[in-house]
């Protein structure tokens, strides 16, 4: 056998091989960090690798097999490409003896003779010249493979994204040589390469006939994966939200509970007049299991509803006032709705299931007698699902509660600390911020509805009521820090804040380090999770360092965290996979919907060992970096082919982000005609930051499909009424 190179390239090869082939070619990779090498030019290393004793198993796998030594190089390359590719699929470029190139592709492979079936057939020859140059770009290669020398080669502009593995034979042993920017890649791949080539060779040696990273991994391996979800807390998950609130309503009936403009609510109040429109909905028909649509204003007629519904057994359904009549009217049929909670008179006059609720008209009655545990459903939150049909995500009182004693435990709630609720109640976030607080006997906030998304109002409300603790995403909490960098007589009225949580989107490192350089004593929770497993899941805390990548953090008590690729097959530590979440925070499923509940929820056997786990399929891509956090890097559904090349939107946004001056920014991909229209919206306070330079910038930095992309400046990115990105008004921007 003969020294065997494998060169990947994301980039630039993959451009060569375009011009070449005039195909659409992506090609695989080892995972890499999600804080970028900078810089025209990196210190590149070389990692040395050597399995003892190969070299006698693999000629006789090569006569099991009957493949040439060559192919057998080939398939160990491509077999650790599949594992640490969530698509379990390889692309990479092969560098023959004989200065012959070839593009070798392995499709979504479990079994060892499949992946070698793939080597012999999907194999394509390309000249060295197009390898070589694409444009401004040079790859210095390593030479002929034969004699090669890894630490003479440096990478120009490429951002380390070339990584070069040289395979030598070496009397008995194979060594493996792998050539890059380290910095770049993710260190628990680099440093696992020796242990997966020598599990490989001995699997094929073996006789085994397939190959999964459970197969596959190591000890260490394995530890590090279990300790990620270790994390049982103690504390008693005991009671349903309804009976905590009951009580503290015991405890300190006449403290206060919720505060409305000059209005305050106490206790007792709250309490017992959701005790009486509980009596009323069991009257109107209201059962155990029912799903209850709530169309209401922010009120206090709003949190006295949905306690009452739970009170009753039922699960509260909020409704949005900005939906149009057609998405309220298909939400109440999806819910097979007895009755609509509303405040509002003109929807009750042609809906003969509205109930109008008033909460001067409610009485103060007794606690009722009706049995409600964890197990059973608190809410659904509905959002708009891919056909624009709502979909209603269920969620129980166990994973609820957990989150809410998680908070107690994390954050140490005290009798000082008061709660403004900044979110609107249609989304999930909300349910924390009304009754995390009446569980712990503190109070909640209601801004009047005018007043909730006006930034000098929330101001001026967290300085009226000492608001301690908090939630914003991210767009809002930008547009925040905006405004009290330029008036400053604002930062004094935030002065009560101890405690900030942001989700919802992905945060600008810029923000959050100008806030901190003001509020330095303000902690920052950046919260992940969606509205299918109980509120936020997945936490981290901001360092006071300033750091520019910020991850989503670990999984909160109780709660697991799995990555996995599209067979639901466990990825390596740092491979970059599908976020599955399992524990108690896992709700119910869609309301109505067993279609739906079957596709993103079920059991899956993690560990290969048939002990199944019920889980949440959230479709975000995800990795586990060298601190054990977990890195966010977009949505599945947000990656886009352009011109058969599969992009990530985030990962433009990543660069246009970390463009000197521009402040946040939006990539979005339309089909008009038949054709894609790649478009790029950004916001800046700096004149000179015109739309040329900031595509100018992004043509350096990201492949040719950038070029025919349309950048456009704008004021603000538009948001919806939750306060993320409303990409229909972006449309109407384009136009």
């Amino acid at each position: 056998m003969g020294d065997y190179t494998m060169q990947n390239d994301n980039l630039t090869a993959m451009h060569a091989v375009e011009n070449c082939m005039g195909g659409g070619y992506e090609f695989s990779t080892l995972p890499y960090n999600k804080k970028k090498v900078e810089g025209k030019e990196q210190d590149f290393s070389v990692v040395e690798c050597c399995i003892t004793n190969a070299t006698c198993k693999m000629d006789v796998i090569c006569d099991k097999y009957n493949i040439t030594s060559e192919e057998l190089i080939s398939g160990l390359w491509g077999m650790v490409l599949q594992l640490y590719n969530y698509d379990n699929q390889a692309r990479f470029i092969y560098s023959c003896e004989d200065n012959r190139f070839e593009v070798i592709e392995i499709d979504n492979r479990t079994m060892f003779c499949d992946v070698f079936k793939d080597i012999c057939k999907n194999r394509v020859s390309i000249m060295e010249d197009n390898l070589r140059v694409y444009g401004k770009k040079t790859i210095v290669s390593c030479g002929k493979s034969s004699g090669s020398k890894l630490t003479d080669a440096k990478l120009f502009g490429t951002n380390g994204q070339t990584l070069y593995v040289d395979y030598e034979v070496s009397g008995e042993d194979l060594k493996i040589n792998i050539g890059c920017v380290k910095e770049y890649y993710n260190a628990f791949c680099i440093n696992n390469i020796e242990a997966l080539h020598s599990n490989l060779i001995d699997r094929l040696y073996s006789g085994e006939e397939s190959f999964l990273f459970q197969d596959l991994m190591s000890k260490s391996d394995y530890s590090l994966l279990s300790s990620i979800n270790d994390n049982e807390y103690s504390y008693k998950l005991e009671y349903p939200v309804s009976k905590l609130i009951e009580i503290q309503a015991q405890k300190k009936p006449n403290n206060i509970a919720l505060y409305y403009d000059e209005l305050q609510y106490s206790y007792k109040e709250v309490n017992g007049k959701a005790n009486a429109l509980a009596r009323t909905l069991i009257k109107k028909g209201i059962t155990k299991g029912d799903f209850v649509p709530v169309y209401m204003t922010r009120s206090p007629e709003l949190v006295i509803s949905l306690l009452a519904i739970n009170k009753a057994g039922a699960a509260f359904v909020p409704i949005d006032l900005n939906w149009s009549e057609d998405k309220v009217s298909k939400t109440v049929s999806k819910c097979r709705g007895k009755v609509v909670i509303t405040n509002i008179d003109e929807y009750c006059q042609n809906n003969p299931i509205a109930l109008n609720v008033n909460v001067s008209n409610l009485s103060i009655e007794d606690n009722l007698d009706v049995s409600v545990d964890l197990e059973d459903s608190i809410y659904a939150i509905f959002t708009s699902g891919t056909t624009g049909e709502p979909k209603g995500a269920i969620n129980k009182h166990l994973g609820i509660v957990n989150r809410f004693l998680y908070m107690n435990n994390r954050y140490k709630i005290t009798e000082g600390d008061t709660i403004l609720l900044t979110s609107n109640h249609a989304f999930d976030s909300s349910v924390w911020q009304m009754f995390w607080p009446l569980i712990n006997g503190n109070a909640t906030v209601l801004p009047h509805q005018s007043k909730r998304m006006n930034l000098l109002e929330v101001i001026n409300t967290v300085e009226k009521f000492k608001i301690t603790i908090t939630d914003f995403v991210p767009s809002v909490f930008n547009a925040m820090v905006d405004i009290i960098e330029i008036k400053k007589a604002y930062q004094s009225k935030l002065s009560t804040l101890r405690q900030l949580l942001i989700g919802g989107e992905e945060m600008s490192p810029s923000h959050i380090y100008r806030f901190k350089k003001m509020f330095p004593n303000v902690s920052i929770t950046n919260t992940y999770g969606p509205a299918e497993a109980s509120i936020g899941t997945v936490f981290y805390e901001l360092p006071n360092e300033e750091i520019d990548c910020i991850p989503i953090g670990r999984s909160i008590g109780n709660v697991e965290t799995y990555v996995l690729n599209i067979n639901k097959k466990l990825m390596p530590p740092g491979a970059m996979g599908i976020l599955y979440l399992g524990g108690v925070c896992v709700g119910k499923g869609y309301v109505n919907d067993d279609e739906r509940t079957e596709k993103f929820f079920g059991n899956v056997d993690v560990w290969g060992d048939r002990e199944n786990k019920y889980l949440y399929n959230t479709g975000d891509l995800v990795q586990l970096n060298g601190d054990l956090n977990l890195d966010f890097y977009g949505r599945l559904d947000k990656q886009v082919k352009i011109n058969g090349v599969r992009v990530e939107l985030s990962e433009i946004e990543f660069e246009m982000n970390n463009i000197r001056g521009v402040q946040t920014s939006c990539a979005t991909y339309n089909k008009e005609n038949d054709t894609g229209i790649l478009r790029l919206y950004y916001v800046s306070n700096e004149e000179n930051v015109s739309e040329e330079i900031v595509k100018g910038v992004l043509v350096e930095k990201l492949p040719p499909y950038i070029i025919t992309a349309q950048v456009r400046r704008i004021e603000s990115i538009p948001v919806t009424s939750n306060g993320k990105v409303d990409y229909k008004q972006l449309s109407l921007l384009a136009n």
